[in-house]
């Protein structure tokens, strides 16, 4: 907790993270772990696994805060203006960190790399994160990253086998026809020709993510947002 709530006071945006770089790579540091740092590149630590098969595991968590300002009244608010850990990047971080707590007194048995990744809201940083020599494997490698989720139950673990949300991509378009005004179901259909309909995304995004939804869980479905600490 203290990790989480000290990375949420201090958000950075983007890749260059100094701050959040520099307390990463000390509390590795304290734990025993030689690490690499590269500015605007990511901070990583390897454990050299007890038995080793030739096949490295990499555990791997974002850095970043997202651009907004945090309007929350709470004792570990965000103490720089206009950048947050809105997405849940200093939970990734802090689990991170206890993991690597955890490695220290347990060696795994596969050689294992700590990977921490500036950049994941729009900077690409996992490329110059791969640039690191301790990811630079001969042999093959296992990739594992976790999400926080404010809809889900506490306690619960949503995972499938494969792959699971790697990335986002955005779309823009531009469609001919009368203005909308979305800010109700009125206006936008009685001001709105059917064929022309502005809210193109909200068309057709909502039934995909409402039929996905009904392949959850009922607890799941019913899950609500609640405050973290």
């Amino acid at each position: 907790m203290h990790h989480r709530r000290h990375l949420h006071q201090h958000p950075e945006v983007g890749l260059d993270l100094p701050q959040t770089h520099d307390y990463v790579a000390s509390v590795l540091r304290d734990l025993g772990y030689e690490v690499e740092v590269h500015r605007a590149a990511g901070v990583t630590a390897r454990v050299a696994g007890s038995a080793p098969d030739g096949t490295v595991s990499v555990l791997r968590a974002d850095m970043d805060a997202l651009p907004v300002t945090e309007r929350v009244e709470l004792s570990f608010r965000s103490l720089h203006e206009g950048a947050m850990h809105a997405c849940g990047h200093d939970l990734h971080m802090a689990m991170l960190l206890g993991a690597a707590q955890v490695l220290a007194d347990h060696p795994p048995r596969r050689d294992t790399v700590l990977a921490f990744q500036p950049g994941e809201e729009a900077d690409r940083g996992a490329l110059p994160l791969l640039e690191h020599t301790n990811l630079g494997f001969a042999g093959p490698a296992t990739a594992f990253a976790v999400h926080v989720h404010a809809l889900a139950p506490p306690g619960t673990i949503l995972v499938r086998p494969g792959v699971f949300w790697p990335t986002a991509t955005g779309s823009r378009s531009s469609l001919p026809g009368q203005a909308a005004m979305p800010a109700s179901r009125t206006s936008w259909a009685t001001r709105s020709k059917p064929r022309a309909r502005s809210p193109c995304g909200f068309a057709t995004a909502w039934p995909r993510l409402d039929a996905a939804r009904r392949s959850w869980p009922p607890s799941l479905r019913a899950g609500a947002a609640t405050p973290s600490t």
